[in-house]
């Protein structure tokens, strides 16, 4: 789930990503001195995703929908839930769908909110996972294929300023996360077929009891999910000078 909020920074990084996008984007940038710069980004945004679905190799921004990732891991150990997760060959599905509810930065202070709702996600991945989930063991090694409804985030980022050969740039200084899932349903494929039945009996209880499970889990997503939003907002700061990043 995590993944999602990749897809979110890339299309709000296109917004403020100015001289390398081509002139259907870069028309559509807002400026600095905007009196009404939360209204612009909100409206624009919408306006902007179609253009970035399939990537823009000019600004290194990736295809989002769908969204490739080669290898993520998460880990936690709660109450009710401890595991060690390992996902490879992940894609995500649903990027080109994203609704905007609110874009909020302040300029002064180099803090920003956004919020999105997705409606759908589909994420497809290969993995490798040990643990229990309440008194469900989770050893599995399995393709994981997995459709979420309605996903609500919302991402609270701080920047920082940065001296690099004389010139300012941005970075990260702090970076939170809220989500939200409707609802889910997975389906799990055991790479061996002798460990199909335990695979069956995680995917059973799951989507059985999917509302339980994504609330015990949301700790471990929160935790998590933020890593891979820093790593695509650092990857476009450390390349854009900070008196770029809006137009004046």
């Amino acid at each position: 789930m995590k993944f999602l909020l990749c897809i979110l920074f890339l299309t709000h990084a296109s917004v403020i990503y100015g001289k390398l996008l081509p002139d259907a984007i870069s028309k559509l940038l807002c400026r600095r001195s905007d009196p009404n710069l939360n209204e612009c980004l909100l409206n624009n945004a919408g306006k902007i995703l179609p253009l970035i679905v399939n990537g823009v190799p000019s600004a290194n921004i990736v295809p989002i929908d769908p969204l490739n990732v080669e290898f993520a891991t998460s880990e936690g150990e709660l109450e009710n839930v401890k595991v060690k997760m390992v996902m490879k060959n992940i894609t995500l599905y649903g990027g080109s769908n994203i609704k905007f509810n609110k874009i909020k930065i302040d300029l002064d202070s180099m803090t920003g909110e956004i919020s999105l709702l997705m409606p759908h996600l589909r994420m497809t991945c290969d993995y490798f996972a040990t643990g229990r989930l309440f008194v469900i063991p989770l050893e599995s090694s399995a393709h994981f294929d997995g459709d979420f409804e309605n996903t609500e985030v919302t991402v609270y980022i701080r920047l920082k300023e940065v001296k690099r050969k004389k010139t300012t740039y941005y970075a990260v200084d702090k970076i939170t996360e809220t989500w939200y899932t409707d609802k889910a349903h997975i389906n799990l494929t055991s790479i061996l077929p002798a460990e199909q039945p335990a695979a069956n009996l995680i995917q059973n209880f799951f989507n059985e009891n999917n509302r339980l499970v994504l609330d015990t889990v949301n700790p471990i997503v929160v935790r998590y999910g933020p890593q891979c939003i820093q790593h695509f907002v650092d990857r476009f700061l450390k390349k854009v000078p900070a008196e770029e990043l809006l137009p004046k």
